[in-house]
């Protein structure tokens, strides 16, 4: 009986995790240059900005770039009758929000819409060199470490914790009277003078990280911003440090001080 041959054919099955990495399939840097301008044009939010047309919103703040950026009085934190102090220096009693004009909120102040605009994306720069190479393709979603592409328009659906969603949205101005931004910075810190230096003095004495007054002394300076339209001083003291502080519509010295205890720091009012 003649034998039959039956030739044998290898079939090598290769698992997809043994591939080599795919290359990335779109520019990420085209991808988030596609997400910009889907916001700047169509609208949208990227979970904690919302962005409509000539304007976009971020918290109590509304960048106008024919303005420049709002801020709503009323969701400074302060107090409400330090609230109507300040606008009662400011002989605005009835404004609801302060305009920045010309200066447009990013990561800092600007003089540049399209700079603010670009930084409230969320997105860095150089999207490529952050995003790392392509992982995986999920239905109509490149997906990357920590990002996810759109398909069908090349545009950014996820970076990071920010979830991109495009579509008209609705930002509005404060409407009423306004006051200018610097002046609002300036009557609200006098009309909060004594509150500020009580909060700092009590949290100086309280997180100190050694009970000397050195160490008072050095906290206390690093606790204040230079730059406050209001400024405040601190002076050296011999069981601790002082800050003060002059309300310059009312001409009032205000001061407390953080000193020494039965070697507890302790933080109390000086004047008025």
């Amino acid at each position: 009986m003649r034998r039959l041959v039956v030739p044998v054919v290898s079939v090598l099955l290769l698992c997809p995790a043994a591939l080599p990495a795919a290359a990335a399939p779109v520019s990420l840097d085209a991808a988030c240059e596609a997400t910009r301008t889907q916001l700047a044009t169509q609208g949208g939010t990227n979970g904690t900005v919302t962005f409509a047309g000539p304007r976009f919103a971020v918290g109590s703040l509304v960048v106008d770039s024919a303005a420049g950026t709002y801020g709503v009085i009323a969701g400074e934190g302060l107090r409400e009758k330090d609230r109507k102090t300040a606008l009662g220096y400011l002989r605005q009693p009835t404004a609801k929000a302060w305009l920045n004009a010309g200066r447009f909120y990013g990561l800092a102040w600007g003089t540049s819409y399209a700079q603010a605009l670009a930084q409230a994306t969320g997105l860095p720069q150089d999207c490529s060199t952050t995003a790392g190479g392509l992982l995986s393709q999920s239905g109509d979603t490149y997906n990357y470490a920590n990002v996810s592409v759109d398909i069908s328009d090349g545009a950014v659906v996820r970076w990071g914790t920010n979830t991109f969603r495009f579509g008209p949205q609705s930002v509005t101005v404060p409407s009423g009277a306004t006051v200018a931004y610097g002046g609002w910075l300036k009557a609200s810190q006098a009309a909060s003078l004594d509150a500020t230096l009580r909060t700092i003095v009590r949290t100086v004495a309280q997180t100190v990280p050694q009970p000397t007054p050195r160490a008072i002394d050095t906290l206390l300076r690093a606790s204040i911003d230079p730059d406050r339209a209001v400024p405040l001083k601190v002076r050296t003291l011999r069981s601790g440090a002082l800050l003060s502080g002059r309300n310059p519509y009312t001409k009032t010295y205000h001061a407390w001080r953080v000193y020494l205890k039965s070697g507890e720091p302790t933080a109390r009012r000086v004047a008025p």
